[in-house]
């Protein structure tokens, strides 16, 4: 990297401060500074650290720390200086906090080099300013988080991780800001928000052949609308349940509206015609008085759906972790439904998404597990209650 210093003065009230600056051929710089008193020939001690320059909050603490300096000195100089007012010299040492690049002179290589630990604080601050840059550069106005909008235009959560990864390429000047390296796959990665939309689902209602057929329309209607009403307070994919309980009572309301309309030798309230519960007609022989939820083939909520709800919760994706992402993982490894995540283990987990090549973190795997199991007990809760 190639640097060149110069040296200005800038008159403050009745003190004056040194900036020893530093300039270099990229468009933007990591800066921290070194507050040192005396004059520009002081030299920073070698276990301090630089404090960060990046916005105006850390501009104005350097202001405010220059002025409480002066303030001292010239309490300990009172009665010493001149009558017009007292003057300190300070000296305000701006440095790089990035790391040198390959192409340092041979002459740079030589001098010392910094403290392991301040090397490491360094390396640290710029990842966090770096990471502050790229979250404000790609913030999203839709939708609130940092995106990558792909050239068709439908748009890619960063996760954190992908943060992380892009904040060290950039520390390191393997990277570009306005555009995310290409390690990170993003042209090759789904979004479940451009897939997953509010689904209304469609029915055909016959035509009205009877003044009968009407009312049990309407009553219909009204126990589906208290069935709606019932489930709001759940989550959109337990809401099947909840109409589950309501089935029977529809069935029974079904075969006195047509006790009398039968056809000889049709009987309308048997078994045949109408089904004893609502799942017996998708091939399952069920008890009556059996919670669908312990059952295998029960509706369960598709992993599809339950991922992008975890990443619409206010609480549960408030980290942004972009949870949606590991649909095409569990498509791979046959999940389908809840049911299928909540029987396995972090462990297990973490086992099969190595095997399939695909990089999961400890803490992703056993936050998913985890929330998989409470969605589940809250279920087999409700249900029950029914």
């Amino acid at each position: 990297m190639q640097l060149w210093w110069c040296s200005s003065r800038l008159a403050l009230v009745n003190y004056s401060i040194t900036i020893v600056t530093a300039t270099t051929d990229v468009d933007e710089l990591s800066l921290g500074y070194f507050l040192l008193p005396g004059g520009a020939s002081a030299k920073v001690p070698s276990k301090a650290l630089p404090k960060v320059l990046d916005d105006d909050e850390t501009t104005e603490d350097l202001l405010t720390e220059i002025r409480e300096y002066v303030k001292e000195q010239n309490a300990k100089n009172k009665g010493k200086g001149p009558s017009s007012g007292y003057v300190t010299k300070v000296v305000v040492r701006l440095v790089d906090l990035r790391k040198s690049s390959d192409g340092a002179s041979s002459k740079d290589k030589k001098k010392k080099e910094l403290p392991r630990t301040q090397t490491a604080a360094s390396e640290t601050i710029t990842e966090e300013i770096w990471s502050r840059r790229i979250i404000d550069r790609h913030l999203c106005a839709k939708h609130g988080v940092a995106d990558y909008i792909k050239p068709d235009g439908t748009h890619v959560s960063f996760s954190n991780h992908d943060i992380h990864s892009w904040a060290m390429l950039l520390a390191k000047n393997q990277a570009q800001l306005d555009r995310p390296p290409e390690s990170l796959k993003l042209l090759d990665r789904r979004d479940p928000r451009n897939s997953v939309k509010n689904e209304e689902i469609k029915t055909e209602t016959p035509s009205q052949t009877s003044s009968s057929t009407q009312n049990l329309t309407e009553s219909t209607a009204a126990a589906a609308a208290a069935a709606a009403a019932a489930a709001s307070t759940v989550p959109p994919w337990a809401s099947a349940f909840m109409m589950a309980a309501q089935m029977p009572l529809l069935q029974i309301a079904a075969q006195q509206q047509f006790a009398g309309l039968a056809a000889p030798g049709f009987a309308l309230g048997s078994d045949r015609q109408l089904p004893r519960h609502p799942f017996a007609s998708h091939g399952l022989e069920l008890n009556p008085t059996e919670s669908p939820v312990r059952r295998p083939n029960a509706p369960l909520p598709t992993l599809k759906h339950w991922l992008a709800d975890l990443d619409a919760d206010p609480i549960r994706g408030v980290d942004n972790e972009n949870y949606g992402q590991w649909v095409e993982l569990f498509e791979e490894l046959g999940f389908i439904r809840l049911d299928d995540l909540a029987t396995t283990g972090p462990a297990q987990l973490l086992e099969m998404a190595k095997d399939a090549g695909v990089r999961m973190t400890p803490g992703t795997a056993g936050r998913l597990i985890r929330f998989a199991n409470d969605d589940m007990k809250q279920i087999v809760r409700r249900t029950r209650q029914t």
